[in-house]
């Protein structure tokens, strides 16, 4: 497969993982804001978290393909860019949220989605190119593809092993 194609399908697997994470934390945030009345900002700091971890583990293994888990290579980071993501939503989420007050609650609702998917949105592909050139990076040798080394004591985390995470 050349690069272009690989490319292609890389994205097509990216922006897949991104419309079912983005529907699990819209989800969530719509049943906080609407159903059980939480503060929006809060009620996007809750649905947010709940898509982070299925988001990083289906980037790694599904869109990249990458056999390893390391915490600080590879954790740290995904969720660094997560919580900057957070933290551009959850102030998009509070304008919204003061502009539609006095708004009837469902379209109120809808504005506060629609901050949180606008404010997600602008750094989609950022967030593709720092995965695909620095968090995920591989290099291929030959017929070979290699995940790009990490630090040679960091140990290896994968959330769904039975052993204890590294810091604990």
């Amino acid at each position: 497969m050349n690069l272009r194609k690989s490319l292609f399908a890389k994205l097509w697997r990216y922006a897949s993982v991104s419309v079912a994470t983005t529907a699990l934390s819209l989800s969530v945030l719509s049943v906080l804001v609407a159903v059980i009345h939480v503060e929006a900002v809060r009620a996007n700091i809750i649905a947010t978290i709940c898509g982070i971890g299925p988001s990083y583990y289906l980037n790694r293994r599904w869109v990249w393909k990458h056999p390893e888990s390391r915490f600080a290579r590879h954790v740290m980071p995904f969720w660094a860019m997560s919580l900057a993501g957070l933290t551009l939503s959850s102030i998009s989420v509070h304008v919204a949220d003061r502009l539609a007050m006095s708004l009837p609650e469902g379209i109120r609702t809808i504005a506060i989605l629609g901050a949180n998917v606008a404010a997600f949105g602008t750094l989609w592909l950022i967030q593709f190119v720092i995965n695909d050139r620095l968090l995920f990076k591989v290099k291929h040798h030959g017929t070979h593809t290699i995940p790009a080394p990490a630090g040679k004591n960091e140990p290896v985390w994968e959330p769904s092993s039975t052993t204890s995470h590294p810091t604990s």
